[in-house]
């Protein structure tokens, strides 16, 4: 089996040198959508889509900001339930309309017109029922 000399160029036929150059050619494509910024941040910046999949749990933490942004539409399936847990204000909004919580139990509701429908009774329970 040849074996390369320092003053020898590597060639395929040299099979730990061929090993090198494929580790080589993946740490490069790595380095093409990894990006470290002077602040120590990283960045995954790929021209295409991104996968992230794991066997059972997948997590995502922040010791300050988290923000998700898409150009389009955002899915969210679950096989159970889902629970958003804010220690302050929550509010979802589309348009004019928002659905606001707020850590003392008040929630507002605002929008155009505004729907209330079920197939049973619907019940509307408080302290006071006001209207206009």
């Amino acid at each position: 089996m040849p074996v390369s000399s320092p003053l020898q160029a590597p060639t395929l036929a040299d099979p730990l040198a061929a090993r090198v150059i494929a580790l080589e050619q993946r740490l490069a494509a790595l380095e093409a959508v990894v990006v470290q910024s002077p602040g120590g941040g990283v960045a995954i910046v790929a021209p295409a889509g991104i996968r992230i999949q794991a066997g059972t749990a997948l997590s995502l933490a922040a010791g300050t900001d988290l923000t998700l942004a898409c150009g389009r539409g955002l899915g969210v399936t679950t096989g159970h339930g889902v629970t958003i847990t804010a220690g302050g204000l929550t509010t979802f909004m589309s348009g004019s309309a928002t659905f606001t919580m707020r850590p003392s139990g008040d929630i507002d509701i605002a929008g155009n017109k505004i729907s209330v429908r079920g197939t049973g009774p619907v019940v509307l329970e408080g302290s006071k029922i006001l209207q206009n």
